[in-house]
């Protein structure tokens, strides 16, 4: 089984030169075994990407890296003569995945208890030994979807004023640009502060079940499906990510009031668990509506 993450837009830099350079027809052995080599290391790759993914994969998306994967398979098979042909469908099929962007939505990590930070306000709690594993899983979350694509990244993240959020935003960050060094891939990073939902719609909660009855939840619900939409874009020449750290009633709302999940279930979502939104469909819980 291929277990090695790759840099899937250098290993396609890497067969572009080479497709370039032909003249002809032909091609020499040695550039022949060196499109195989690049080949099969992409193949490898995608093929455990999609299966560690394809629950969260966006319909769409799965059939084209599908489509690419089989394409890829015949590139390293193939003789010269139609090299050329297969490369430029790859690209085009690429050209499709990579052409809307996504966008997370995640509650910050687990935070350290009151107790442990009685001299601390609320906004100044930090990360629990837990958050901050959490945070980490976070940022693996996306160090795969940056490499599986041809293309260069940009990813954004807002976080809110709070602390734990903002650790979570520089845990992603950090571990992004390492990946960005350790696998050459050309990639920004933009985070900074931005809020969501005001403050006030979500101070002087109880309890979430009953708040969840009030007009303030229905508007954060509204909010935040307005957020999804405008922070998903279209791109030629990128592929982008948005990520939006938030707290569990901001989520808890969208989930029930935008997504009419059993408030019951909504009450029970996990610290990390995510909901994505890409080409105008939601996935929440290995499930896309």
């Amino acid at each position: 089984m291929f277990d090695k993450k790759i840099n899937v837009e250098s290993e396609c830099q890497q067969i572009d030169r080479i497709v370039r350079k032909m003249k002809g027809p032909l091609l020499q052995k040695t550039s022949l075994a060196e499109i195989e080599h690049h080949a099969k290391r992409i193949i490898g790759f995608i093929e455990k990407y999609i299966d560690d993914h394809k629950h969260e994969i966006h319909p769409d998306k799965l059939e084209h890296l599908t489509r690419i994967l089989s394409f890829f398979i015949i590139l390293k098979k193939t003789n010269a003569e139609h090299i050329a042909d297969i490369w430029t469908k790859i690209n085009e099929i690429y050209g499709m995945y990579n052409f809307h962007s996504v966008t997370y939505l995640l509650r910050h990590p687990e935070k350290i208890s009151s107790n442990q930070t009685a001299k601390e306000t609320e906004g100044q709690r930090a990360l629990s030994e837990m958050g901050v594993k959490q945070a980490k899983a976070v940022a693996d979350l996306l160090i795969e979807e940056t490499l599986i694509t041809n293309k260069p990244v940009e990813i954004t993240i807002n976080y809110s004023g709070y602390k734990r959020t903002r650790l979570l935003a520089e845990a992603v960050k950090n571990k992004i640009l390492w990946m960005k060094k350790e696998y050459n891939k050309d990639i920004i990073v933009d985070y900074s502060v931005q809020e969501l939902i005001s403050g006030d719609l979500i101070k002087d909660i109880t309890t979430i079940g009953n708040w969840l009855n009030s007009e303030n939840a229905v508007q954060v619900a509204s909010l935040m499906k307005k957020w999804f939409v405008q922070s998903n874009f279209t791109s030629q020449d990128k592929y982008r990510i948005t990520m939006g750290v938030t707290h569990l009633p901001n989520i808890v709302a969208f989930l029930v009031h935008g997504l009419h999940v059993n408030p019951k279930l909504a009450e029970d979502f996990n610290y990390v668990e995510y909901i994505k939104f890409d080409k105008g469909i939601f996935y929440y819980r290995k499930k896309w509506q």
